[in-house]
């Protein structure tokens, strides 16, 4: 059975491309382990990168959708190819050609910048509510709070 899953962050924005046979968008997916080192007891890491290959509607899902620092899931075959380069170096390549995704979290900068805007319609009103211009009951500005929360906390 040849079945990969990941979970991980987009790296940088997904890379698009359009051929005879449709869109074609290639994602730079980072997943990373984390260890104690049993004789220093420090804390060790170690990033792998991943190649991601999605067609048709995931293409289009992903070019629409995904951005640096997202983290996604997907699923998927893994397949490897061989050429030889310009050079005359041999070369080898693996690949996940992409079966299921979904978007799990967004990069913390689309969250910020997404709070920063509530934030500043939430002041926009409170300052129309200081000048008699606007009325809001509590319960509409603890939701508008609340949705400011669950932008920067979004699990």
């Amino acid at each position: 059975m040849n079945r990969q899953q990941l979970i991980g962050r987009l790296g940088r924005a997904p890379d698009v491309r359009e051929t005879a046979r449709g869109l074609v968008v290639t994602l730079s997916i980072a997943t990373n382990e984390y260890w104690r080192d049993r004789e220093s007891g420090e804390m060790r890491s170690h990033t792998e990168w991943h190649t991601c290959v999605c067609f048709d509607r995931l293409a289009e899902v992903a070019r629409d959708h995904l951005q640096k620092g997202d983290e996604v899931f997907v699923e998927g075959k893994s397949r490897s190819s061989r050429w030889t380069d310009k050079d005359g170096v041999e070369r080898m390549e693996r690949e996940m050609r992409v079966e299921e995704m979904r978007m799990l979290r967004r990069s913390h900068v689309d969250a910020i910048a997404s709070a920063v805007r509530m934030l500043e319609s939430i002041e926009g009103l409170a300052q129309k509510m200081k000048r008699g211009e606007a009325e809001c009951d509590v319960g509409t500005l603890a939701s508008m709070i609340a949705r400011v929360r669950g932008e920067l906390t979004r699990e």
